[in-house]
């Protein structure tokens, strides 16, 4: 056995670790993917790998992003892009490492564990010890960004299930059902609308994938989710109580088209470059009005709440246009490979293609209204991706 072989358990490992801490603690997550990219850099030393276009923007994505921050409206740290270079880094080892199967399925299962985990604890910290106005992941932090974590990782878990349901033994199926019912709890009593409606849609999706198979099947689904909606509704989870206030405000948007319409309106100054990689709050926000926690006017506001507009507003057209890029050819390789994967009999890539396309689903539709695609809740999306681009280049 080779050493490419004998370390890529060794990255395997580490890949897991990360995983199940990302949620819950921020040193071990980093200290974790940091080990697995020096061992993935080790496995090549006694071979080649090709590279595709592809594999070489993915590489060189960060660095170009740090230089064109050069000519930003606003000073950019080169700290800005470590979480951009992190991601980045985790999806190409992702997609080029060698896993069989059961490796590419564990990933899927520990990061569901580390999500569980994760929602416990957070609940101890908010509940128990009073610390913090909701219930959030602890690493992942606010609460609109954990409810996205969880909802990828849930779609994550259901696409296993509905692939794999009739080949599991019972354990299986009941260990992952409880990881999907928990994760999924947790999104139906949270307070992100937009998490929640996406929550909804993804379901409807797969069930859509299920009811080709299982007819009987697909309703029991549609009717679960129905009754979830129905108990949020009548029990007036947070969700629920938010969009009422909101609504009888006339502000569903919660100020974010008065934000949306001062960053747009700010691409004048550096259309090309914008103000910089997390230099969000450098744009005066003082006409929105309201005030922060200390009572003081605020002037500022850290992301947008609209990843496409964030993005643009940071990076400007040349940020935008790489996002667009990834983002378009993780659509196209799903479109080219849905054929393949969908009109086969082997049932392994399904899985790995409907947790990808949920994954996007769920990043650029929540993105219309928060500010996804970054920290955790990108470092699970590009799992999803790149196990889907693993499994696919495999044939």
């Amino acid at each position: 056995m080779n050493l490419r072989v004998n370390l890529s358990r060794y990255v395997y490992l580490m890949l897991c670790a990360a995983f199940f801490f990302n949620p819950v603690f921020e040193a071990p997550k980093n200290i974790f993917f940091g080990i697995a990219l020096i061992l993935f850099v080790f496995s090549l030393l006694n071979e080649r790998i090709s590279l595709s276009l592809f594999d070489w923007f993915i590489l060189f994505f960060a660095p170009a992003l740090l230089l064109a921050s050069m000519w930003s409206t606003f000073p950019v740290k080169a700290s800005a892009f470590v979480d951009v270079f992190r991601y980045m880094m985790v999806f190409f080892i992702i997609s080029k490492i060698r896993l069989n199967n059961s490796q590419k399925l564990n990933l899927i299962v520990v990061a569901g564990f580390g999500t569980v985990v994760a929602i416990f604890y957070g609940a101890y910290i908010h509940f128990h010890l009073g610390i913090g106005d909701y219930w959030e992941l602890p690493s992942v932090g606010h609460v609109n960004h954990s409810a996205i974590y969880a909802v990828i990782m849930a779609s994550m878990l259901s696409s296993v299930l509905i692939i794999n349901w009739r080949q599991m033994n019972g354990v299986s199926k009941v260990q992952l059902l409880s990881l999907y019912s928990i994760i999924s709890l947790y999104i139906v009593v949270g307070e992100s609308r937009a998490a929640f409606g996406i929550y909804c849609v993804v379901i409807v999706f797969q069930s859509v994938y299920v009811s080709l198979f299982s007819k009987r099947a697909a309703l029991w689904i549609c009717g679960l989710l129905l009754l979830s909606i129905c108990i949020a509704v009548l029990g007036g989870v947070r969700v629920v109580q938010k969009q009422e206030l909101l609504a009888s405000e006339s502000n569903i948007l919660s100020n974010r088209s008065g934000i949306w319409s001062i960053a747009l309106a700010n691409l004048d100054d550096n259309l090309i470059f914008g103000v910089g990689k997390n230099n969000f709050d450098k744009i005066d926000m003082s006409a929105i009005g309201g005030v922060d926690r200390n009572g003081i006017p605020r002037t500022g506001i850290s992301h947008a709440h609209n990843i496409y507009i964030n993005t643009v507003a940071e990076t400007g057209v040349v940020g935008f246009v790489m996002y667009s890029i990834y983002f378009s050819y993780i659509f196209y390789l799903l479109v080219i490979n849905f054929n393949k994967v969908f009109l086969k009999k082997e049932l392994s890539d399904r899985e790995y293609w409907l947790g990808a396309f949920s994954a996007l689903l769920i990043t650029l539709g929540i993105g219309f209204v928060n500010t996804t695609f970054h920290h955790e809740h990108a470092l699970i999306s590009v799992l999803a991706f790149s196990l889907f681009i693993n499994k696919a280049r495999e044939n």
